[in-house]
């Protein structure tokens, strides 16, 4: 019997032993063997056998007269990059929900089969090339070859949004409804926030009894969508650099 290893790896069969490259051993007739391939470590795999009845890492075979040629072939992992392009530092990458992580322009290199790739925190995703995944969560499934796989990503915008209540009365500013910006009586009050850029934010004003709501002020004016923020206690904007956005209150 002609046993040949091809990559890296290594068979076992109890006779034989272990074998790595070529080994050849002498069986009795119509006795049959029992062969396990075992990569050398987990950048390879075991991609076929030639000559016996394989079922994964395992091959069998029953003998029968003259020179028998068994073949086992250890194949490299393709490896998959995961890159970001674009963003400022705001946004990490993270694979299987775990490290290692990069900010913006890096990239890592990972073997296996189905790798899950995730930019965190996902309001900075904007898409992926070399993937189809509409969601920052993206499970990539690898082929016979190397793959690249990039994320795209959005910088991180701050902004200020005033709550302007010098009347005496006040009033309050939701932010897209996760947040407020509380106003207090006879004070002006200037909240911070961080979006993605070019995301839309949604401004509700919502004045106390005896308040009213007298209008928006948004610098830049291009920063207003679907002319609203017109007189109403609504507003939508988007988020650019430099936005400033001013609700004020007044008395009845």
């Amino acid at each position: 019997m002609v046993y040949t290893v091809t990559g890296s790896g290594t068979i076992n069969e109890s006779a034989l032993g272990n074998c790595s490259n070529t080994c050849t051993h002498d069986y009795t007739a119509a006795s049959s063997v029992t062969i396990n391939g075992m990569p050398s470590n987990n950048q390879n795999y075991l991609e076929s056998w030639n000559g016996c009845t394989a079922q994964g890492a395992i091959c069998q075979r029953t003998l029968d007269a003259g020179t028998i040629a068994i073949t086992t072939n250890f194949s490299g992992k393709p490896q998959l990059t995961v890159a970001t392009s674009g963003g400022n530092g705001a946004a990490m990458l993270t694979k299987s929900g775990q490290g290692p992580s990069c900010g913006p322009n890096c990239s890592y290199q990972v073997p296996g089969d189905v790798v899950m790739a995730e930019v965190s925190p996902p309001q900075y995703f904007d898409s992926w090339t070399g993937a189809t995944c509409p969601a920052a969560q993206c499970n990539i499934t690898m082929g016979s070859t190397n793959k690249t796989v990039t994320a795209n990503l959005l910088n991180s915008v701050a902004w200020t949004l005033t709550n302007d209540s010098d009347t005496g009365n006040y009033g309050n500013i939701s932010v897209s409804g996760a947040q407020t910006c509380s106003g207090q009586s006879g004070q002006t009050i200037t909240c911070s926030y961080v979006n993605a850029e070019d995301v839309q934010v949604n401004l509700m004003a919502t004045p106390i009894s005896g308040s009213t709501f007298d209008g928006w002020t948004v610098s830049p004016s291009n920063a207003i969508l679907n002319n609203s923020c017109g007189g109403m206690t609504t507003c939508q904007v988007k988020v650019v650099p430099g936005l400033s956005v001013t609700g004020s209150f007044n008395d009845i």
